[in-house]
């Protein structure tokens, strides 16, 4: 993956470099280039690290957190990852777009770009296409055979502990309380 990762990086950077002239804009997603005016960011790799770093400590405890911090950042396509996006963030482009404003906090603490180079645009949705089916939760609930009555929670995404979905989970037995 680090060797197929390299290769990329590096033809797409030098098609773009060997070929901006003939385009007004080039844009990315994450890393794909070294080379672009507008890069967008659905995260930030190195405050990624940092995250699973902390709760390696936590879980692991001091010492084996360490271990597995040094293993982490010994890792070449961490390496990798991180030269890119440091440079693609602070020198290859002109504009950076995250995707939320935690995005943007995580690039402006690990990567120190002023607040004028980054812009927040969140990921849309067509809502036309993507409505719901249902016209209220009780249809979606039975379609689902789930009770009527049920605590439902619904997470679409990735990034489970860095969303902080645990203290989510960890807080369900409160409304059973509360009932």
């Amino acid at each position: 993956l680090v060797v197929q990762l390299f290769i990329f990086t590096c033809a797409s950077s030098w098609f773009v470099w060997r070929n901006k002239k003939q385009y007004d804009l080039i844009h990315t997603q994450k890393t794909e280039t070294l080379f672009a005016d507008v890069v967008t960011m659905h995260s930030c790799h190195a405050a990624g690290i940092k995250q699973l770093n902390q709760i390696s400590k936590e879980e692991n405890g001091m010492f084996f957190g360490w271990v597995m911090a040094l293993l982490r950042y010994m890792r070449p396509i961490n390496w990798l990852r991180l030269f890119v996006e440091w440079f693609v963030v602070t020198h290859g482009a002109r504009h950076v777009i995250a995707v939320s404003s935690g995005v943007k906090k995580e690039l402006i603490r690990e990567y120190a770009i002023t607040t004028e180079k980054i812009s927040v645009i969140p990921n849309g949705i067509d809502v036309n296409q993507f409505s719901p089916r249902f016209d209220n939760n009780n249809d979606l609930l039975q379609t689902l055979s789930i009770p009527g009555n049920a605590k439902v929670l619904f997470f679409a995404g990735n990034g489970f502990r860095g969303k902080g979905l645990q203290y989510v989970i960890d807080a369900l037995p409160l409304l059973e309380e509360k009932n």
